[in-house]
């Protein structure tokens, strides 16, 4: 979990490991092993959810906060 400021909102990054929040049943053939939500804080409403590959792939901002 992660949050930060963009384009002078708050956002809040939350990233999984795919296969422990997705059912196998609704696992595709081309999964990727992490899944990403991005939600405005501000808005309240998900900007974004998507998986990727590795943490390299994704734009998160150097000066994030991550909660552990």
């Amino acid at each position: 979990l992660a949050v930060y400021t963009r384009r002078g909102g708050s956002m809040v990054t939350v990233i999984a490991e795919t296969e422990v929040v997705v059912p196998a049943a609704r696992l595709g053939a081309k999964s990727l092993p992490h899944l990403l939500v991005l939600y405005s804080a501000d808005r309240g409403i998900i900007v974004s959810g998507y998986q990727f590959s590795e943490m390299a792939a994704v734009a998160i901002p150097g000066d994030a906060q991550w909660l552990r």
